[in-house]
């Protein structure tokens, strides 16, 4: 009975009666187990049998509790996983076209855009070489103008010296120029009104000897006015009371055969043969002659002090250079500055500086041919 207690027990027990099979395992030895703790013994052993059992029922129930639930969860889930399945089929097919229809939208958006872009690029790039070419135009045009500019700058570097220097030279002339001119002017003044008072003088006397003769009146076409001499002749009485007309008369005299002298010598001077024609050429040439009475000494006295100032100009014409004294060389510089640079040279008034400085050079050659 044990060893099928034992074998009963080990085939329909579970983990919770282990104790006690090893209860029986260790008493099955015993041979003085009575029938009354056997009989204990085996209804334990029933009674554990069946707890057993109705726990294994138990737990067989519940696992098939729990299968069908799972089971049950399964099927749900794999009814809602193909709904889903046939909805996300469905969805994905329309959401496809969708897609394709606005793919193809968003490229045509694209395609115009980028053409839109090449356009405006093309468009840029047009502009772009318009103002390229108009920047190298500009460019090659300040660089033309530079050059000139260089051209023009040096060659008024130099054009300025030059000017700069003719200016100063010609002004520092002018003023010496100014004062011998004045010196010669004052010569020539004194000299000519010399021979003026000569010239009335003769006038007088020829006039006094035609009255004298009763010859005045028979010069045709020549009205004379009284002159001065005659005015003091009416009126021969100094502030004494005393009567000069025999003082008078007696110079009249002396300049008269003085004159005729003079005349005689220098129209001999001229004759070389007794030919009648030069006589009367010389005698016409001479005969109106009224610087006759000018002896050597005055002619003497001005040749010298003319000589001096012709000197003085010399003196002061060394101390400027020949360049600057050529009129042909200013000439040339200022025709070849109005051909090239007709702008500066007008905005300058070259033309007036050339005026006053040719004037300079004008009138020093007119006083050294004086």
């Amino acid at each position: 009975n044990i060893d099928y207690l034992s074998s009963f027990i080990v085939d329909n027990a579970g983990d919770n009666n282990a104790e006690l099979l090893g209860a029986i395992q260790m008493d099955e030895g015993a041979d003085d187990m009575d029938s009354e703790w056997a009989d204990k013994l085996a209804r334990r052993g029933i009674s554990t049998v069946n707890a057993g059992r109705a726990a294994s029922m138990k737990r067989q129930t519940a696992a098939s509790h729990v299968f069908q639930s799972n089971k049950q969860d399964m099927d749900r889930s794999n009814a809602a996983t193909s709904e889903i399945m046939f909805s996300n089929s469905t969805t994905s097919s329309t959401t496809a076209d969708d897609s394709v229809m606005k793919v193809k939208t968003a490229m045509s958006n694209a395609i115009s855009r980028i053409q839109d872009t090449k356009s405006e690029l093309s468009s840029s790039m047009e502009r772009r070489k318009a103002e390229m070419e108009l920047m190298t135009a500009q460019k090659e045009r300040y660089e033309a103008e530079v050059a000139e500019g260089e051209k023009m700058s040096l060659w008024f570097q130099s054009t300025r010296r030059y000017v700069a220097s003719l200016v100063g030279a010609l002004r520092d002339l002018e003023l010496k120029l100014l004062e011998v001119e004045h010196a010669m002017l004052t010569l020539m003044e004194s000299g000519t009104s010399a021979s003026l008072q000569r010239q009335r003088d003769c006038e007088d006397d020829l006039v006094s000897l035609l009255k004298e003769r009763g010859m005045l009146d028979s010069v045709v076409g020549r009205i004379v006015e009284r002159s001065s001499r005659e005015t003091e002749q009416s009126n021969n009485i100094d502030e004494f009371g005393r009567d000069l007309s025999h003082l008078v008369n007696k110079e009249r005299d002396a300049r008269i055969c003085r004159r005729c002298d003079l005349i005689s010598q220098k129209v001999k001077e001229l004759i070389v043969d007794d030919d009648c024609n030069e006589i009367l050429l010389a005698a016409k040439e001479y005969g109106a002659i009224t610087d006759a009475e000018e002896n050597d000494t005055d002619e003497e006295s001005l040749l010298s002090r003319k000589q001096a100032l012709n000197m003085a100009m010399d003196a002061a014409v060394s101390n400027t250079s020949d360049e600057f004294l050529s009129l042909p060389g200013m000439v040339r510089v200022f025709q070849k500055w109005e051909q090239e640079f007709p702008d500066e040279f007008k905005s300058c008034c070259a033309s007036t500086t050339f005026i006053g400085l040719a004037s300079v050079l004008v009138r020093l050659e007119l006083f050294q041919n004086w």
